[in-house]
């Protein structure tokens, strides 16, 4: 009974929010339009997402995930912003030492994230870029466990050369299916959003036009090498496809999440990105951007079977309570179009057509080795 009534007193001062914060703005526009283009700059937008969002767009049992996940995001955006111009300590994680960087930065924002995901979600299981480079292995999800998958900076090469194209990403997933996906660009101060089967842009729901781009001379596809240099012949070759079919416009923008988003905001036409061993993205890199490019409307599927290998760490019994391969998206579509968060490729489009074009192209032609 005691449970029942604090309900009630929290749902009673949640209207009583609402009506006094929509007073408020009537008043502001009232007096001074000016005034409330500063109060939702520095103070609205917050506001929505953390508020207005998780109380009537999102599902309760996760209402407290969305809240948490993003105003974590709005704070590793902060940090990045705040470190743009400064000098940064480097660091290579790969093995030749000079392709693969990570920076203070990268390591403060997983740390920030990794507490505060932990102070909220003691149960929940955490993957993290970083955190999994220094273990020297890509860590697997446990089975019926909710598991946080982060990336502090996606984008950290362009972060490093002062190139405002990077973002932060947060996922939720549980037995390999993504739940919740938050990503934050912080140089565009741009929020996106995915949850319960739908994907929002700053409070915008987003709905891709899926008649608008059906063949590659009229699409915008982005790319990716990676970290691929000693063969590079496959990615030349399959380019070269790409330019041949007489593809609008190819782009390279340095950021796996910022694709999907972008492909989600009808920004681009296709994400076509994993063609190699080495250009190869990670479940950081899919669990929140795949899910809001799936919940935008576009079709996401592997380019092939390759996979990565998941390694059990300390808190795991054993392989047996890995979750095994799984397609990402089974409760939201009945397509043939398959996706598993451990890939080591996507393509993903806005029209199912394109797609058909794209793999004409590219994989049912593969590219001579």
């Amino acid at each position: 009974k005691k449970l029942g009534r604090k309900k009630d007193r929290f749902k009673k001062m949640d209207r009583k929010v609402v009506v006094v914060a929509t007073a408020a703005t009537v008043c502001v526009v009232m007096i001074n339009k000016d005034s409330l283009t500063w109060w939702w700059k520095k103070l609205g937008r917050k506001w929505f997402w953390r508020k207005f969002c998780v109380w009537y767009r999102v599902p309760r049992h996760l209402r407290k995930e969305v809240r948490v996940s993003i105003s974590l995001a709005y704070k590793c955006g902060q940090a990045i912003v705040d470190a743009a111009q400064a000098q940064k300590e480097t660091e290579f994680k790969d093995t030749d030492g000079t392709l693969d960087p990570c920076t203070a930065t990268d390591k403060s924002n997983e740390k920030l994230v990794i507490k505060g995901l932990r102070r909220a979600f003691p149960r929940h299981a955490i993957i993290g870029e970083e955190s999994a480079s220094e273990l020297g292995a890509l860590p697997g999800m446990i089975k019926d466990q909710p598991t946080w998958i982060v990336d502090p900076i996606d984008g950290t090469q362009n972060f490093v050369h002062g190139v405002s194209l990077c973002c932060v990403s947060i996922g939720l997933a549980l037995n390999g299916r993504p739940q919740l996906g938050v990503v934050y660009d912080p140089f565009l101060d741009e929020l996106f959003l995915a949850v319960a089967g739908s994907a929002f842009l700053d409070g915008r729901e987003l709905n891709l036009d899926k008649d608008s781009v059906a063949t590659l001379s009229d699409a915008l596809v982005l790319i990716d090498p990676g970290y691929e240099r000693a063969t590079t012949s496959k990615l030349i070759q399959s380019y070269s496809n790409l330019l041949k079919a007489k593809t609008r416009a190819i782009r390279i923008i340095g950021s796996t999440v910022l694709s999907l988003c972008w492909l989600a905001a009808g920004r681009a036409s296709a994400v076509l990105i994993g063609l190699s061993h080495n250009d190869s993205p990670k479940p950081w890199d899919f669990c929140a951007a795949t899910l809001i490019a799936h919940c935008a409307g576009a079709t996401v599927q592997m380019i092939d079977d390759r996979r990565h290998t998941s390694t059990p760490i300390s808190s795991y019994s054993g392989t047996s309570n890995l979750v095994t391969p799984v397609d990402a998206f089974a409760t939201f579509h009945s397509s043939s179009s398959y996706f598993d968060l451990y890939s080591m490729s996507v393509l993903a489009v806005s029209d199912p057509r394109l797609l058909s074009s794209i793999q004409s192209t590219i994989i049912n032609n593969p590219p001579s080795s």
